[in-house]
């Protein structure tokens, strides 16, 4: 036949190219380097210029070194550090700029082959490594007003006090969406609208799917909602940042329609997870750096059916059950540690009321106003309206590592008049006897210059124990001494060796 077709596969081609995909990034990345350029000044381009012109002579090393095809400015570095830069607070030095850029470069992206190797998102190594390695700096964008990140501050206080902080809920959303340097986050952060900004440019140039942000955002809003808590919480933090920018990433997200959807609701169980479980104020780091390990696996069990063969549903629906049962025992376990906690704070609350009655009267009550000195609140105790005395809830670790809670009820003059323990977890018969009623009774009108007795306080095999609260317990009443203006003595160091056992 005359007419054959002698060319080979693929037959559909577009006009994109590495070059032009990885530039049409830089550009929808415009909007939030403007929006961060207006709100926290020329020190952002100093970041970024400083990111860019490592991660490129990183490559540049590295492709000389080993004479691998030099790509250096196909764009796919640029990104990189653009990404990279907008992870990071604006008060990082610039030598952790550096490092990281290395970091992200170097082990993120070129150790596994260059561009389209990379099984992680490299501008994610990165962050991660300055997580690990530079926490002091890393988070330093989160010690703003109280010193403490605002997704804990809503946590633990409430929306309506940060309400407050911004002028009200309006204030607050027009804050978030549009930015300003009121609320101090990472570079990238600064403004959702130039977010979603640059989000249209993608999805117009088809870059994108929409599939992986809206699964991961609504993962995360229906196990808030369910979970009761506050729906802005989804707007804090740089989820939105990294849902539209990096889980988004063409190389180490899935490549199966159904594939990007359980990938996103993967990142969102796993953001909730270290948002809610963990110390971290944030998440969004581990969730997606957790989710690329999981993506062979979901391209494996989401591939569409070969002509003629038979859709494998069984195994998406298998997925999709697991994550369902992951889900649905995330939030039995947190209704549960609520539910557990409020327990605890009602008992709590029940005997500090009964110690207040039995030590100051029947009629005694607490006052609505609290004295900080330190790191201890005490709670005026009035009778007649006149104050009689403070109370104070404290913690001490334990040798077991865990926190013994002691209630710690004053006279005016700062001497004991009842010491307390609220709860405690120490080996029955060595440590616990923290809470026995001779030991406690040893503070009874004890004040700051009570010197521990290494013969008769303690036991052995529990000096950690003792000792550790004794020296918390000293130091509450010193605080307590200079809330009062009375000057206390400085406390001597116990010597705890050759203890005598006592008989409790």
């Amino acid at each position: 036949m005359k007419n054959n077709i002698k060319s080979i596969a693929p037959f559909i081609r577009t006009n994109y190219t590495m070059e032009s995909t990885m530039y049409d990034v830089v550009i929808a990345l415009l909007p939030v380097l403007t929006a961060a350029i207006y709100i926290y000044g020329v020190k952002v381009i100093y970041i970024l210029l400083i990111s860019i012109i490592t991660s490129l002579f990183t490559e540049f090393l590295i492709t000389k070194s080993f004479k691998l095809k030099n790509q250096v400015f196909d764009g796919s570095s640029i990104v990189t550090a653009m990404l990279f830069c907008f992870t990071l607070p604006i008060s990082i030095p610039y030598h952790v700029v550096i490092y990281g850029s290395v970091f992200s470069i170097f082990i993120g992206k070129m150790i596994f082959g260059g561009v389209g190797n990379n099984p992680f998102n490299p501008a994610l190594l990165g962050r991660l490594y300055i997580m690990i390695s530079y926490p002091q700096y890393s988070y330093n964008y989160i010690d703003t007003t109280v010193g403490a990140s605002i997704i804990p501050q809503l946590k633990y206080i409430g929306s309506e006090t940060i309400f407050t902080f911004f002028n009200g809920k309006l204030g607050f959303y027009k804050d978030i969406l549009i930015g300003s340097s009121k609320r101090i986050t990472s570079i990238g952060e600064v403004s959702i609208l130039a977010i979603i900004l640059g989000m249209i440019y993608l999805k117009y140039k088809g870059h994108i799917k929409l599939r992986t942000p809206i699964s991961i955002l609504g993962t995360l809003g229906i196990l808030y909602v369910i979970s009761g808590r506050d729906i802005m919480y989804l707007f804090l933090g740089g989820v939105i940042f990294a849902s539209v920018y990096m889980a988004t990433d063409m190389v180490s997200s899935p490549y199966t329609h159904n594939g990007l959807i359980i990938y996103g609701i993967v990142i969102g169980l796993f953001v909730y997870v270290f948002r809610d479980f963990t110390s971290n104020p944030e998440g969004i780091t581990f969730a997606i750096l957790l989710a690329n390990i999981l993506v062979p696996t979901i391209n494996k069990h989401t591939l569409s059916r070969s002509f003629g063969g038979e859709k494998n549903m069984k195994k998406i629906k298998t997925i999709f059950l697991i994550i369902i049962v992951v889900i649905s025992s995330v939030i039995i376990i947190n209704k549960t540690d609520n539910m557990i906690e409020k327990i605890k704070i009602k008992k709590e609350n029940r005997l500090k009321q009964k110690f207040i009655k039995e030590i100051y009267g029947e009629n005694a009550k607490t006052s609505d106003k609290i004295e900080i000195k330190g790191d201890y609140s005490f709670v005026p105790i009035e009778l007649e309206n006149q104050i009689v005395g403070y109370i104070t809830i404290f913690e001490s670790k334990g040798y077991s590592e865990n926190m013994i809670k002691f209630l710690l009820a004053l006279d005016i003059e700062g001497r004991i008049k009842r010491l307390e323990v609220l709860s405690q977890n120490e080996t029955e018969g060595l440590g616990s006897y923290v809470a026995s009623k001779k030991w406690k009774n040893l503070w009874i009108n004890r004040d700051s210059s009570y010197i521990f007795n290494k013969k008769v306080d303690a036991m052995t095999g529990a000096t950690f124990t003792y000792l550790n609260s004794y020296k918390t317990i000293i130091k509450v009443l010193e605080s307590y001494d200079e809330l009062i203006g009375k000057n206390s003595l400085e406390m001597e160091d116990v010597d705890f060796l050759d203890l005598e056992p006592i008989d409790f």
